[in-house]
């Protein structure tokens, strides 16, 4: 069976089925028990629906880009898992003490991006001394509204930072660590420009023997990591949820559908898998 037409028939699969899947996930997450204080519900509201654009965005670029949206398409897939991985994390956090690591680290973060900016104002070339002197004006009033809202938060106080990707990955269970190490790794590589995803540029994928097979398959399995760190992140946040038998349909679909990707994807070559390049 030819690459091409493995791929197609995901896209067929997928086609139909993600709009449907993402809308029960919505419905869940919507209707979950308001979240106290005030400032943990703003912020579980944006990260979610962060969660749900970039399903939606790789899934489009699944089926419209198919060919040349690997990267996006990795990209995406990598910041999903970021985003859930962080979802995940907050939605366990009884205390508001991981909430306080959220918005300390990143209080930290800005102020080391401001002094970055800072040390720049002396530089030699006048214009990016100019130019630093006005992004630190602007930094200075990020780090400045960072404070003030951790000060009106009023959170419990926490001297722990924000837990890495691998920590969150390893705090959340073996399943999640599994795919940070199988997954995100690999995704790393196509974003951080590694030297195994150099086979996957299109305009050498095409010109291999395999008509762009390796591309195809990496493409596919990108939207595959995609659709079930995705909906592992909906059961881990709606594992309490009012409404388990909106879960469990949401689980036996979600449960249904990764099979059928696995074993279509699985149709690939062993060759096709193997990474190899020739020079």
């Amino acid at each position: 069976m030819k690459a091409h037409q493995i791929a197609a028939e995901l896209q067929a699969l997928y086609q139909p089925a993600i709009p449907p899947l993402a809308g029960q996930g919505w419905e869940l997450m919507r209707t979950l028990p308001p979240k106290r204080p005030k400032l943990a519900g703003l912020v579980f509201a944006s990260i979610g629906q962060r969660l749900f654009l970039l399903l939606e965005d790789i899934h489009d670029t699944f089926q419209n880009k198919l060919n040349s949206g690997y990267f996006t398409t990795a990209a995406l897939t990598r910041s999903l898992m970021e985003t859930a991985t962080a979802l995940a994390i907050l939605s366990r956090d009884t205390t508001g003490q991981t909430l306080n690591a959220f918005l300390t680290t990143a209080e930290r973060d800005a102020l080391r991006r401001r002094n970055g900016i800072a040390r720049l104002r002396s530089a030699t070339n006048p214009d990016v001394a100019k130019a630093a002197a006005t992004e630190t004006h602007q930094a200075d009033g990020i780090v400045a509204t960072l404070q003030a809202i951790k000060a009106k938060a009023v959170l419990p106080t926490s001297s722990a930072q924000f837990p890495s990707m691998e920590e969150r990955c390893r705090s959340l269970g073996e399943h999640w660590q599994f795919m940070y190490e199988a997954t995100y790794r690999d995704l790393c590589e196509a974003v951080h420009v590694a030297f195994m995803k150099i086979p996957h540029a299109p305009s050498l994928a095409f010109r291999a023997p395999d008509q762009g097979a390796a591309l195809l398959y990496e493409h596919s399995r990108a939207t595959n990591y995609a659709v079930e760190f995705w909906g592992a992140t909906i059961l881990e946040c709606c594992s309490n949820h009012p409404n388990q038998s909106a879960l469990d349909q949401f689980h036996a679909t979600l449960g249904a559908l990764l099979p059928q990707a696995a074993a279509i994807t699985n149709k690939f070559s062993t060759l096709t898998k193997s990474h190899s390049i020739s020079f």
